[in-house]
């Protein structure tokens, strides 16, 4: 969202300069505000030198249809020209003020220099103009010029070619320290982008809507023109503005509420009286300005792309597939589905066999603030409405479900509002006890916004983030289809458990990957770990563990992979079978005792910020362990041995 932001420039600028604003600004401690709210974009220049002034030289006198000479130089506050590039324009005006010619140049430390041609239809005009205006504050310096006549010559074959053409000298000087009148910054051409606007009932005033981030309504006297107030409504732009007895209605919008658009009451005077939630949730937002657009995405969380699934109990989760696709659910199209999700042979033995069901969401890595959750269902199929369903989401923190709120109701469309915001990456509608009805769900949507990473380590924004250890947490990714990973419980460098990769006897090495899972691919659950150069808390740069291996093993790699499938392989002994060209011999000889192994993950990764979303490992010749895998925001966060 367009704001107002803070930018550290570096220490060493002498002067400073808002180049849309044509302003020079200051800087406290070597941070300005970039005001960004109507504004797309800002430019600041960096110079050794404040501008002072203007000056430019340029003849008094030019004759018509003739050359003359002009130079311009920008100067600091010692009258020294400024030992750097600065653009300015230069205009030749006439009598009558228009332009006769402009040109766009820059001014070294030597200044700028040129010709212009006199023009021949200025003959005799004593008040015609050279103008120099610098451009990134509009200090400008003007010379008055004279154009004189010339005779035309008269051409025949017999006639002789006429003369050279003569330059007039730059003989005059003139400075400028101030902004021309008729010259205007670039953010001046910027403003509210007005979209309706509605007359007061007693006639005297006119509220106009804007399609604006910052002040989205302007209230202007109809007999004098100037603004009466100005302010804003909602936390977006403002919409549909009328007229009320004593004052205005107009709709804006509340991020913060699952309702979304809010009618707001004002009085003549722009003060807020009262405001009522709106008919629906927000899908229609972007349908005001561009109604060819089908899907309002805001604040439905539809681009975290999460795994939704059946899961019924007694051990029947291979049955319980949908017959529909589940990404139907998340595609922010409002609507029923093409059938019941459920194949209408397992309804009624589920009904049977599976006391406890529930539809699974799960962001997967991605941890998400919610404030309500909407509903939306087949209106044909009563007999398949969720009225008593329930919400619970998982704590990471304890390892369990916690109930959040029932969600009761007995309408197609429904919305339920948590009692108080919940954080949390997988969350479960809970069905009624047993399998009674077929599911005809054409929509889930969640209200509320994006935080990032759901690893715990990454939200309590602890400098050290544990990958493994002691716990389980990699056991569903990485240890599938018997492919030679498992935990040893008697061989570890910490604590009683380490990871241990075994090769198949009939081959030289062995690897394991993440398990794929549709929409995520080989990743691993909660992983989305920032790389960076200098890491701010949730961000990281270095990674440490520990490696053995045993006297037949020929080589150890463990390998981290990217958002964008940036990998990186940190190998001992020889390189791996399938190295990728990222490929970092971090030890000579694969030890046969654990050792520790620190890597910093900027360098490896090339200096290139990427988000670790995966880790593969692997070996050749012989077994390979790993224990103690751990994330720092430093060198400094990661552990001595415990």
């Amino acid at each position: 969202m367009p704001l107002v932001t803070p930018i550290r420039l570096p220490d060493k600028a002498s002067a400073i300069y808002d180049v849309f604003a044509g302003k020079q600004v200051s800087a406290a401690a070597g941070v300005i505000e970039a005001d960004l709210r109507s504004l797309p974009a800002r430019i600041y220049v960096l110079l050794p030198a404040g501008i002072s002034s203007v000056e430019m030289r340029g003849p008094k006198f030019a004759r018509a249809a003739q050359p003359f000479l002009w130079s311009v130089r920008v100067l600091d506050n010692r009258a020294a020209a400024i030992p750097t590039s600065i653009p300015f324009r230069l205009r030749l005006l006439g009598a009558d003020g228009n332009v006769i010619e402009e040109r766009f140049a820059s001014a070294t430390q030597q200044g700028a220099s040129g010709q212009f041609v006199a023009p021949l239809g200025g003959a005799g005009q004593a008040n015609c103009a050279l103008e120099a205006t610098e451009l990134f504050s509009g200090k400008t310096a003007a010379l008055k010029l004279t154009i004189e006549s010339a005779d035309t010559p008269k051409i025949s074959e017999q006639a002789a070619p006429p003369p050279a053409a003569q330059h007039a000298a730059a003989t005059e000087k003139a400075s400028g320290r101030q902004a021309a009148p008729t010259w205007s910054p670039a953010e001046n051409t910027f403003g509210p982008h007005i979209r309706d606007l509605a007359v007061a009932e007693d006639g005297k005033s006119i509220l106009l809507n804007a399609m604006n981030w910052d002040e989205n309504l302007y209230c202007v006297d109809k007999a004098r023109g100037d603004i009466r107030w100005s302010k804003h409504v909602g936390h977006y732009f403002a919409f549909a503005p009328q007229p009320i007895a004593g004052g205005f209605a107009v709709q804006g919008f509340d991020f913060k509420a699952a309702e979304g658009y809010f009618l707001h009451l004002l009085d003549r005077n722009g003060k807020a009286q009262r405001r009522f939630a709106l008919y629906g949730v927000p899908k229609r937002l972007p349908h005001r300005f561009v109604p060819s657009i089908l899907k309002d995405r805001i604040n439905n969380f539809t681009e975290t792309k999460p795994i939704i699934k059946f899961v019924p109990s007694g051990g029947w989760g291979g049955w319980a597939q949908f017959v529909q696709d589940p990404k139907l659910l998340d595609d922010g199209q409002v609507g029923p589905p093409p059938g019941p999700w459920l194949n209408w042979a397992n309804v009624g033995f589920f009904a049977e066999t599976s006391p406890i069901n529930y539809v699974l969401i799960d962001s997967f890595r991605t941890l998400m603030r919610v404030t309500a959750v909407m509903l939306v269902e087949d209106a044909a199929h009563p007999e398949s409405f969720l009225r008593d369903a329930s919400l619970d989401y998982w704590d990471t923190a304890a390892e369990q479900w916690v109930p959040v709120m029932p969600m009761l109701s007995n309408e197609a469309v429904h919305t339920h509002k948590l009692p108080k915001p919940v954080e949390a990456a997988r969350w479960r509608i809970m069905l009624p006890w047993g399998v009674c009805r077929n599911l005809r769900v054409g929509d889930i949507v969640f209200h509320g916004e994006v935080l990032g990473c759901s690893h715990p380590d990454v939200v309590a924004k602890r400098p050290l983030v544990v990958l493994f250890d002691e716990g389980a947490d990699l056991t569903d990714s990485l240890m599938h289809s018997q492919n030679g990973l498992s935990f040893d419980l008697k061989n570890a460098y910490t604590g009683n458990r380490s990871l241990v990769l075994n090769r198949p006897r009939d081959r030289q090495s062995a690897a394991v990957a993440p398990l794929y899972r549709d929409r995520f691919g080989h990743t691993i659950p909660n992983w989305d770990f920032e790389i960076a150069e200098n890491p701010q808390p949730g961000q990281y740069g270095h990674v440490q563990f520990a490696w053995r291996g045993t006297a037949e093993t020929k080589s150890i790699a463990l390998r981290r992979t990217g958002s964008a499938n940036e990998t990186v392989d940190l190998c001992a002994g020889q390189a791996p079978a399938n190295a990728t060209s990222n490929t970092r011999k971090v030890v000579e000889e694969v030890p046969t005792d654990w050792q520790m192994v620190k890597v910093d993950l900027w360098e490896a990764f090339r200096k290139k910020a990427v988000r670790i979303q995966g880790m593969s490992l692997m070996c050749s010749g012989g077994s390979a362990w790993f224990d103690q895998i751990v994330l720092g925001q430093s060198v400094a966060d990661v552990p001595v041995r415990q």
